[in-house]
């Protein structure tokens, strides 16, 4: 299937996993910042970003718009289409737990 626009796929902000008293601790602003200029360095049209922390969603926010030449800004049930992002993200996140001893890459799957 082919999509006739271009997409932020993920935007992975320092931080991510965070403790739930420090979401007082967030600058909204500053996030949301860093969320437009990714947006504004790269082709896509639009993107949203999560911080979660503990199961809880600490901050989102959303950038752009659906499609090139849209007005329909993206929302926080907007969906997006990653195509294989979600394998080098497997791929990261997981050398980083091998780093952390949690992980053997030769060990036993179970």
């Amino acid at each position: 299937m082919k999509n006739s626009f271009r997409l932020f796929g993920a935007l992975f902000l320092g931080g991510a996993f965070v403790s739930a008293p420090a979401r007082a601790q967030l600058d909204t602003g500053a996030l949301q910042a860093a969320l437009d200029g990714a947006l504004a360095s790269t082709f896509a049209s639009g993107g949203a970003a999560a911080i979660v922390g503990n199961g809880q969603v600490l901050w989102h926010g959303q950038s752009g718009v659906v499609a090139p030449g849209s007005a329909t800004a993206v929302g926080p049930d907007t969906l997006f289409a990653f195509a294989s992002v979600g394998k080098m993200t497997t791929a990261t996140l997981t050398l980083r737990l091998v780093e952390q001893g949690k992980v053997m890459l030769d060990g036993p799957i179970g």
